[in-house]
């Protein structure tokens, strides 16, 4: 191999690499945004991901306008792509959630999650997502 040709390979390994952290970032905040209730999370990602980069450890972390860490919560820990979530929700007044903010992702009623605590919470804050939830759990909570 000549020079010009190891160059090459450099900066194609350089470019994958550059390629498969920014798909990493994107993976996590896609993730983290996933786990919350905003209106349009499609927005919300693109508000995070020029917040996030990857530092030398590999690790995801928040990233001020100028490209320094910000420092989290966590004894000077780098701030996280869910403090980033956590600071949007409470400073941005365009990001609005979605009106149930505790919608569960974990069925109570099916035998292998079942949680009655769970699901007496469930029908106390959003009954019809209860009786939507029970239904697939061949369960009627409907009173006659």
């Amino acid at each position: 191999m000549t020079n010009p040709d190891i160059a090459a390979l450099k900066r194609e390994l350089a470019e994958a690499k550059a390629e498969l952290a920014a798909s990493r970032r994107s993976e996590a905040v896609r993730s983290a945004v996933a786990k919350r209730s905003f209106a349009d999370p499609a927005a919300v990602e693109a508000m995070v991901v020029p917040r996030i980069t990857t530092n030398e450890n590999g690790q995801i972390v928040a990233v001020d306008e100028h490209g320094s860490y910000r420092i989290g919560k966590a004894d000077g820990a780098y701030m996280s792509v869910n403090e980033v979530l956590d600071e949007i929700e409470r400073t941005d007044p365009d990001v609005h959630m979605a009106e149930t903010r505790n919608v569960r992702l974990v069925n109570p009623f099916l035998a292998k999650t079942q949680n009655l605590s769970d699901a007496m919470i469930l029908f106390r804050e959003n009954p019809e997502l209860a009786r939507e939830y029970a239904l697939k759990a061949g369960i009627n909570l409907e009173i006659r």
